[in-house]
């Protein structure tokens, strides 16, 4: 990473599993749409649009965006460690209307080449990060129906990643087809 931090918008058609790993990084995640499965340790959070949540440096952590899920990502520089600022220890949500705005703001202001608004609006960006500290939270999961359904696939998936032939799953639940169809673009 060339900067103190660095600012990603994703945007997700289908599910999406991202891998569990130990990240150097730290991130604050910024759902703008969308549903957001955040797995730490053995806890699974469940982020909301308008949800903002930490992860600090070399934690453990899996990502899964469910289909049309839209999120603002800020990768902080292991580098940063060493500085005199002292940034959050613990995950957690932040709740500060500033911040959300300024990623908003950076997501307007985004460009794939970095200029000079970006790396200022990344500057507060840190400055703010300092000043908070992330409430733990356990998010009650309320799930929909359609949400349910994505979350079968993801368990689908996970068995075909794990060696299950996928014939044999479809086999066993016709349902599959037609929701793996829908939600990914395994089939």
């Amino acid at each position: 990473m060339y900067y103190k931090a660095q600012y990603q918008p994703q945007e997700f058609e289908v599910l999406s599993l991202g891998q569990r790993k130990l990240s150097p990084y730290a991130h604050i995640l910024y759902v703008k749409k969308g549903h957001i499965l955040l797995r730490l340790g053995k806890e699974e959070l469940f982020l909301t649009p308008g949800s903002c949540f930490y992860i600090p440096f070399d934690c453990l952590f899996q990502i899964t965006a469910l289909q049309g899920c839209h999120l603002d990502r800020v990768l902080l520089s292991p580098r940063l460690k060493s500085q005199t600022k002292i940034y959050p220890q613990g995950t957690g949500k932040l709740e500060s209307p500033f911040l959300l705005e300024v990623l908003d703001k950076l997501s307007q202001s985004f460009s794939p080449i970095v200029n000079e608004k970006m790396k200022h609006l990344l500057d507060v960006v840190l400055d703010e990060l300092a000043s908070l500290r992330p409430i733990t939270c356990k998010a009650p999961l309320k799930i929909s129906p359609e949400i349910q359904s994505q979350l079968k696939c993801r368990q689908v998936i996970r068995c075909v990643k794990s060696g299950k032939k996928l014939d044999k799953l479809l086999n066993q639940d016709p349902s599959l087809k037609t929701l793996l169809a829908q939600y990914t673009d395994l089939i």
